[in-house]
């Protein structure tokens, strides 16, 4: 009987019985972590429909940084009270998480240079 079968084959065999075996292997151990990350990924299309690709992360900070730059231009034409200014941003921080906090403080480092380093640290307590 074992005569009758190539290396090649026997190989073959090898190979097909691996790849079934261990994404079974791999459900059977990981089903949970893989259905969080399966209801994450849907919760996250269904709540944003019309996205254009980028994650998650990126759109928040790109929706939080339009709204700084139109603080920013509000704010640049006029004399703006430094603890008013704070409390605009502190606002609008507040709305979003999982914010890129490097990106956000290099914006608001240009674009508010009137807040001091300790005046950024609090917006983001």
């Amino acid at each position: 009987m074992f005569q009758s079968i190539s290396w090649s084959q026997y190989f073959n065999f090898l190979l097909i019985a691996l790849l079934i075996y261990y994404p079974l292997i791999g459900l059977v151990f990981y089903r949970k972590e893989l259905a969080s990350v399966i209801k994450k990924r849907n919760a996250d299309s269904v709540d944003l429909p019309g996205r254009t690709g980028l994650s998650f992360v990126e759109e928040t900070d790109d929706k939080l940084l339009d709204e700084l730059r139109e603080v920013h231009h509000a704010t640049t034409h006029r004399e703006f009270p430094k603890e008013e200014l704070m409390l605009t941003i502190m606002q609008r921080v507040k709305q979003y998480r999982g914010l890129n906090k490097e990106l956000i403080n290099q914006f608001m480092k240009e674009a508010f240079p009137q807040l001091e380093e300790s005046d950024r640290r609090r917006i983001w307590q």
